[in-house]
């Protein structure tokens, strides 16, 4: 975390804005919540906001707004490809994957 404040987060466009302050959604991992790396975010002009355990889909938005709709097309077009009956199979009796298309 904090070879990544200095080379990535530090270099960010908009730093020179000394008095802003970003926001930094974390996920609720071991690292991120001890107090050396929050200090450290915090000195790089950053807040924290650490999201609990089994609540990312209700406050990350880009989980809620991208990831949730795109799984949920792409298993209802798995759903829908099963069905349809076109699956084939190897020579070995293995089933080949779906289409991309």
């Amino acid at each position: 975390m904090h070879n990544w404040t200095n080379k990535c987060f530090s270099t960010r466009i908009g730093r020179f804005l000394k008095n802003k302050k970003s926001l930094l959604i974390f996920y609720a991992m071991v690292t991120h919540k001890e107090t050396t790396v929050q200090k450290h975010v915090n000195k790089a002009g950053a807040h924290i906001d650490v999201i609990p355990d089994g609540l990312t889909c209700k406050r990350h938005p880009f989980d809620v707004t991208v990831n949730h709709p795109f799984k949920t097309f792409v298993c209802e077009e798995w759903d829908r490809w099963m069905s349809s009956g076109r699956p084939t199979f190897t020579p070995t009796g293995r089933q080949r994957r779906a289409p991309y298309t």
